[in-house]
């Protein structure tokens, strides 16, 4: 039989995984920091206090019980010992041995700490200097010092020759408040300056109080909307904006005329919101009805046509503003602040930039997405502009503040009037209106000089006319204004008298006596005053009508023909010039306004384009009449370095 067939090759079972090694032992923590030494001192009285080493701490210490050591005197680096707060204990150390008594308390001890120190390298050393000297230290310049080995004085001194990275001038070209008018601090950041702010937003609250006028403009089929007769923005008539409200406003039309008026009498410039639309709703009903989609409604442009007051503005595209039909105090009308677009932009207030002429650097604040600031300028443009066109969009102007430069080399700090300029340094500072304070910070910087005019101001003649009123007002922001249409006045026998006269002879004279009209001739033809339309005299031999009530009341007002020309008696402050800048700060009728969240009635007129204020006589004029404030008549012919240094600028010489 065949042999049986070999058993398969057994297997050695399976060796079980070896065991894992024990866990180590975990690693001892470090040792604790030796103790300082310490020397016990007992519970007080007379005590020498050791010297400390090159570079060891000492420290005396206050020990009460349940309480933190209080410390009471150091020694370092083999310096004499002195006291520290809070108890500041004092030290003797007259004989070259410190010593002090410390005073003996129940359950009071002392004790002395002896820290010891490493050598400093030379790198711990400059380390040390630059944290002390600087915003700290960086390798570079530790290294930097270590390689002049630590030459400090030599730092210092190439430390001072640099040009100093100041805060405080950091701050100055950086202050962004929103300014109305130059102020004694600064003036206007104009449009064409680096650092000039703009907005793609309609409205800001500068325009809060102001009048916002809705008018269609038929020549486009769109309607405008403007703020101090200067259109913001002009939006499509069937442009509406969906926001759920309860009730529709009843609105009457208002014709031409009156849109007219208003855009005479209103304020600043207006704007549109483009594709989006304006849409004024009446909140006054909101709380008592829902408000479902069911009883949603919607206004378009042609249901807002009026006018408002602008009660609160959110400065940005999209913000909520709140609104008050015009003369109503009730702010109960909403809309969202539109975008700004034209159809077909007033160029004299518009100018058009391209990505070469200007660099815009939009601010990251996540509360003012549209705002940008100029900052970087190759081109120019006047300062009456308002409005730009850049990469599509248009932006508006934004006035800030731009603060007077107060480098040393700048000229100069302070402004006076001739009459406090004298030769005498204590007079001139006793007596001078500085631009600044006078402090320790400007006193080094301010120059002083017998006379008063900036250094650019020339001796050329200027004309007290609107025209230069307007160039003041665009380039210098200041509010210079002539008076007209003033009404109860006294009697040209009071004094000084003022007629205004005109070639030919009068329509229609007062009748006079002989006397009387000779004293005129003979007044108005020894006058040597050059104005070519004002004359002011004084009675040199009072007339014979002046000694009669009748007779002053005759010749207040009077007309007269004198060699062929006709005087008429005017208020001796009619075409009277004055800068109105200081008192449309601080006037009554500012104030007034400002409470009533209205429009200033003293800057108004130059934001209209007008520069006359008609009005009687008040307390507000004869603080002007009375001050530094008033610069002659219209019609005048003054020379530019007369003029107050506060009108004067580069720009204007």
């Amino acid at each position: 039989s065949p042999p049986p067939p070999p058993s398969p090759p057994t297997l050695p079972p399976p060796s079980s995984p070896p065991a894992p090694p024990p866990p180590s032992a975990p690693p001892s923590p470090p040792p604790p920091p030796p103790s300082p030494p310490t020397l016990f001192l007992g519970s007080g009285g007379l005590v020498e206090l050791p010297p400390s080493a090159a570079h060891a701490f000492n420290i005396l210490w206050q020990i009460l019980p349940s309480r933190w050591p209080t410390p009471v005197a150091r020694s370092y680096g083999g310096h004499a010992w002195e006291g520290v707060l809070p108890l500041n204990q004092q030290v003797d150390c007259s004989f070259g041995q410190c010593s002090t008594v410390l005073p003996r308390i129940a359950d009071v001890s002392y004790r002395i700490d002896i820290y010891s120190g490493m050598v400093p390298t030379a790198s711990d050393l400059a380390a040390r200097f630059l944290a002390q000297s600087t915003f700290g230290p960086t390798r570079e310049t530790v290294v930097a010092l270590v390689s002049t080995s630590n030459n400090m004085v030599a730092w210092v001194r190439n430390q001072m020759a640099l040009e100093p990275t100041l805060l405080r001038s950091y701050f100055r070209r950086r202050v962004n408040t929103r300014l109305a008018s130059p102020m004694r601090m600064g003036g206007i950041k104009w449009a064409c300056q680096i650092g000039s702010r703009w907005h793609r937003h309609a409205f800001s609250s500068a325009d809060v109080g102001k009048q916002m006028v809705v008018s269609h403009a038929s020549q486009t089929g769109m309607y405008d909307l403007f703020i101090d007769g200067v259109a913001r923005t002009a939006i499509a008539a069937n442009d509406s904006l969906d926001l759920p409200v309860a009730s529709k406003r009843r609105t009457e039309d208002v014709d031409g005329a009156m849109l007219n008026g208003m855009m005479s009498t209103s304020m600043m410039v207006s704007s549109s919101m483009g594709s989006s639309g304006v849409i004024i709703h009446d909140t006054s009903t909101m709380a008592n009805e829902p408000s479902s989609s069911s009883v949603a409604d919607t206004f378009a442009v042609d249901a807002a046509l009026g006018s408002f007051r602008l009660c609160k503005v959110e400065e940005r595209v999209g913000g909520k503003m709140k609104m008050a039909e015009w003369g109503q105090k009730n702010c109960d009308k909403e809309m969202l602040n539109p975008q700004i677009e034209f159809t077909s932009p007033d160029s004299t207030i518009t100018r058009e930039f391209n990505v070469n002429d200007i660099k815009l650097e939009a601010l990251t604040l996540a509360d003012l997405p549209d705002v940008s600031i100029i900052k970087e300028l190759n081109v120019d443009c006047p300062h009456s502009t308002q409005f730009m066109l850049y990469n599509g969009s248009y932006l508006k102007h934004d006035w800030r503040m731009n603060l007077r430069d107060m480098a040393r080399e700048s000229e100069p700090t302070r402004h006076g009037s001739s009459e406090v300029c004298s030769d005498a340094p204590d007079a001139r500072y006793a007596a001078a209106r500085f631009t600044v304070p006078w402090t320790h910070v400007t006193r080094e910087g301010c120059i002083v000089r017998d006379a008063c005019s900036n250094s650019f101001a020339t001796g050329s003649p200027v004309v007290l006319n609107q025209t230069l009123f307007h160039m003041l007002y665009e380039v210098n922001g200041v509010y210079v204004y002539y008076l007209h249409n003033l009404t109860s006045w006294t009697s040209p026998c009071s004094g000084w008298s003022r007629w205004s006269k005109s070639s030919g002879s009068c329509a229609a004279e007062t009748d006079l006596d002989a006397s009387t009209k000779s004293a005129l001739v003979d007044a108005f033809g020894t006058s040597a005053d050059s104005n070519p339309n004002l004359v002011d005299i004084n009675f040199a031999n009072m007339p014979a009508m002046c000694k009669t009530k009748q007779g002053r009341a005759a010749l207040t007002g009077a007309t007269v023909t004198v060699d062929g020309t006709c005087f008429h008696n005017i208020h001796p402050d009619e075409w009277s010039v004055y800068d109105f800048t200081e008192l449309s700060q601080r006037s009554k009728e500012t104030a007034i306004a400002r409470s009533q969240k209205m429009r200033n009635p003293l800057t108004q007129p130059a934001e209209q384009g007008s520069f006359k204020v008609s009005r009687a006589v008040d307390t507000s004029m004869r603080i002007l009449s009375s001050s530094k404030h008033r610069l002659g008549r219209v019609g005048d012919t003054v020379e530019f370095s007369e003029l107050p240094p506060r009108l004067q600028s580069a720009e204007m010489a």
